[in-house]
């Protein structure tokens, strides 16, 4: 229970296009996958290898230009990039040359530039032409010589400003150009320099950059696993849009769309995969407006439809209105009369007659329905304004009759009749045209949304292989798969047998670690016991290579909590408490916790509540209240209980060292066992000054009894562990070439933390005391106040504050101990925690 669980590594080789059904059946087997995934090649590694150069020579840049063309291609953007940026450098070369020799000759840029009174060209050119060039020139009155320039030769013209025109002019007709200085470079040629070389530097860096990110992407697939996951993930967003609109018009035309099974099977490779997307893709983008016009003929169904239920509410209405005798010409308000009929609620119909009434008018209710009327408002011509003003205020709205109707109003009624059949053969040729459509688009979309759907494992897979699996590529056309990891060793051959079951690999190691390597922490704790490792966790990751700390860590929690929290009444009280809080969410959210957190936290809570339940029984308290006499009373036995508490805690320092003794010789750290300030010399100073501390007490503190023999012994031993661990770190340089000043620094650290932090980490514990007393001392309190609350409401009040108060302060002094004094002995961590493959994906909403 005091190691991890014991791992094996695994190192599994399979061909490329089988790469992620071997990563399904590792999530499936709960391995521990190394994140190393990417595209390993021999090319890479060498380009890998220049990146990380710190100065790179001219020979680097021309090996790494012909790996890039080889691995990008002479079209590849990184390979013309990295070009561009080795011809600049070479054209910074060539130039640092010219300028060099031409600042030993004391030329200035003005010169060169021709802004002064004298003018200096330099022209490079072949040596077997400078003679012939030199007496071309000097024809015109300037000074011509020749210099070389390493391999090359430079024909230096100096002359009149006046001429300098006259010389360039020759210079070309015979084909030569002189060199140009760059703006940027000034005010003098020894400046240019500097800056020449600046840029030159820039450059190299600008190249390591581009080599270093070709790379990493060559590394990570390029991103393709990333950029096709985003598109199935657009595609099945595109799919899903178009099925709900299908399936909605279906509803809407009397038809239905069901999901079917993909018309063919999509292997899980990754080729494969990448083939179906852009089908998938070509398909989409076909069916597309196809489904848009089908949305946009929707319109027309609906635009018809209401049509003809706007028209069926007409004819209704009017025929109410021919039955009552009402004109056409009444009702546009054409003759003497105006009539204006008004449809509204029945229960509307009282409120709109008394306020149109008002104007001297008549109003005639009429059913239509029992949900609907009609008022039918009939008065002289010159009250129409007065009465549609009203009906404004009130929100009422009077019918309007179209004005193809006529010319009486059962002629209009025929009509309408007419309309509507015309309008209704109509809407069923729409409809039935849209749900031929619509069975058809159907069918193919609901195809495509079941083969996006069945895609969705491999995607996944997809996903999680490019971090965890490496390929291997050989002369640029195998390509194979690495995929390496850990797994518990009692599952290592049903690891094995799955694997050569289900994937065609080409390769399965499996073996044991060595002493030292990298391997990931599980804990052997499950159920109840499991919830202990958040104490450990809280420290980091223990080291595969160190005992692990859970039970030790849970088992003095708790025993420092209880004894500083000892009652027994307030102890059940927490282990009630702690029910609550498990299945408190809205308390989880406050605190921060997910659900596993307040299991956690009510695990804790269930352990210091029995283990003060039991301190409390020693000491004879429930509730502040001594309930009956005990041997064991902090409060009555100060000293006993102080005396207690520092025991426990140099047990605890004790046992710190022991473990880190352990820890150490697991590994092998042979020097750090033994030499160590927490070694086996550090235990035996402490050990040594404990005793010494003893006598001195029990002697009445007389000093003078260490040099005395026996104890003198005790003195002796000290006095060698403490030399032992200074003079230690000097063989350490020795043995392993370090600085021999770190290693004096480290002693004399060691030192000071022997004969300061070991007695302050010893005292620290006094607070295990401090808090038991003053527990006792609540009750006391609670004593006091009772002739002013009350017995019963001052011993309420002071629990409470306990239970809150002293509760929560007693856990953060048991955690402060176990964290710093104890574990700072031993504890090592910089693990890693064991996480099985998973190949779930969170899609965010887009």
């Amino acid at each position: 229970m005091l190691r991890p669980v014991e791992m094996r590594k695994f190192r599994i080789l399979v061909p490329q296009q089988h790469e992620l059904e071997l990563v399904h059946t590792l999530a499936a087997l709960g391995t521990h996958v190394a994140s190393r995934g990417g595209v390993e090649e021999p090319i890479v590694a060498e380009l890998a290898e220049v990146a990380r150069k710190r100065e790179l020579e001219r020979r680097d840049l021309e090996r790494a230009l012909k790996l890039l063309e080889v691995s990008a291609g002479v079209e590849g953007e990184y390979y013309r990039v990295a070009r561009a940026i080795v011809e600049e450098i070479s054209q910074l070369e060539r130039l640092e040359k010219y300028v060099s020799k031409l600042a030993e000759l004391g030329v200035s840029v003005e010169q060169l530039r021709g802004k002064g009174l004298v003018f200096v060209a330099a022209v490079p050119l072949e040596a077997s032409e400078a003679s012939k060039v030199a007496a071309a020139v000097e024809g015109e009155g300037v000074h011509a010589m020749s210099v070389k320039v390493g391999d090359e030769t430079m024909l230096i013209v100096v002359g009149l400003s006046e001429k300098r025109d006259a010389v360039l002019s020759i210079l070309k007709g015979m084909g030569l150009r002189p060199l140009e200085v760059p703006e940027w470079i000034g005010p003098s040629l020894n400046a240019g320099l500097k800056m020449i070389r600046e840029r030159r530097r820039a450059l190299m860096q600008e190249f390591k950059n581009v080599i270093s990110y070709y790379v990493r992407t060559k590394r990570e697939g390029e991103g393709k696993e990333l950029a096709m996951y985003d598109e199935y993930v657009e595609l099945g967003e595109r799919i899903s849009s178009m099925y709900s609109q299908l399936k909605e018009i279906a509803k809407q035309v009397g038809s239905e769309i069901r999901t079917r099974p993909p018309r063919r099977r999509i292997m899980c490779e990754r080729r494969q995969v990448e083939r179906a997307l852009r089908e998938i893709k070509e398909r989409v983008d076909e069916l597309s407006p196809k489904v848009k016009a089908l949305s946009e003929r929707m319109i027309e169904l609906r635009t018809l439809s209401e049509e003809l239920t706007r028209l069926r509410r007409l004819s209704k209405y009017l025929s109410k209105l021919a039955e009552l005798g009402v004109n056409l010409d009444q009702l546009r308000g054409r003759g003497l009369i105006f009539v204006e009929a008004v449809p509204l609620k029945p229960e509307e119909v009282s409120k709109a007659s008394s306020a149109i009434e008002r104007e001297g008018v008549h109003v005639v209710p009429v059913e239509v329905s029992g949900e609907e009327s009609l008022l039918v408002i009939v008065g002289i011509s010159e009250k129409r304004e007065e009465v549609l003003s009203i009906l404004s205020e009130t929100g009422l709205r009077p019918l309007e009759v179209p004005e193809w109707i006529g010319p009486s109003l059962n002629a209009g009624l025929k009509m309408i009749r007419e309309r509507r059949r015309t309008l209704a053969r109509r809407l069923e040729y729409v409809k039935r045209a849209i749900r031929e459509r619509v069975d058809e688009l159907g069918h193919e979309v609901a195809e495509l949304l079941s083969t996006i759907r069945a895609m969705e494992r491999c995607m996944n897979a997809l996903v999680v292989a490019r971090s965890v699996v490496r390929r291997l590529r050989i002369l640029r056309r195998h390509e194979y798969s690495i995929i390496e990891g850990w797994i518990p060793a009692s599952y290592s051959d049903e690891l094995k047998r799955a694997i050569e079951e289900r994937v065609p690999v080409l390769l399965v190691e499996i073996a044991e670690l060595k002493k030292g390597e990298e391997a990931p922490y599980l804990s052997r704790l499950k159920g109840f016991l499991s919830h202990f490792t958040a104490l450990t966790l809280a420290l980091g990751v223990p080291s595969y290579w160190e005992l692990d700390p859970t039970l030790i860590l849970a088992a003095l929690f708790t025993l420092m909590y209880g004894m500083m929290f000892g009652d027994l009444g307030l102890g059940p009280i927490l282990i009630l408490l702690s029910f609550l809080v498990e299945r408190w969410k809205s308390f989880g959210e406050f605190l921060g916790l997910t659900p596993s957190g307040l299991a956690t936290l009510s695990t804790l809570m269930k352990a210091c509540g029995a283990s003060s339940t039991v301190f409390g029984a020693i000491y004879g308290i429930a509730f502040l209240v001594k309930i009956y006499e005990s041997p064991f009373s902090p409060l009555h036995d100060i000293v006993r209980i102080v005396a207690v508490a520092i025991f426990f805690g140099i047990l605890q320092l004790v046992l710190g060292m022991v473990l880190n003794i352990v820890n150490s010789l697991i590994i092998g750290d042979f020097y750090d066992a033994v030499l160590g300030s927490r070694g086996l010399l550090g235990l035996i100073f402490y050990v040594s000054g404990l005793l010494l501390a003893f006598t001195v007490v029990r002697e009445g503190l007389s000093l003078g009894v260490i040099v005395e023999w026996p104890h003198v012994l005790f003195l002796y031993v000290l006095l060698l562990a403490l030399v032992g661990v200074a003079v230690a770190p000097i063989y350490r340089s020795l043995a392993e070439g370090l600085s021999l000043g770190e290693c004096l620094a480290e002693g004399f650290t060691s030192i000071l933390e022997m004969l300061m932090g070991l007695p302050a980490n010893t005292l620290s514990y006094v607070r295990l005391a401090a808090f038991a007393i003053a527990h006792e001392a609540f009750g006391l309190m609670a004593f006091a106040l009772a002739p002013t609350l009350g017995h019963i409401p001052s011993l309420l009040l002071a629990n409470a504050l306990v239970l809150i108060l002293e509760g929560f302060a007693v856990g953060i002094q048991a955690a402060r101990l176990i964290f710093y004094e104890f574990s700072t002995k031993f504890f090592r961590g910089g693990g890693i925690a064991f996480k099985p493959l998973s190949v779930e994906i969170e899609v965010e909403k887009r």
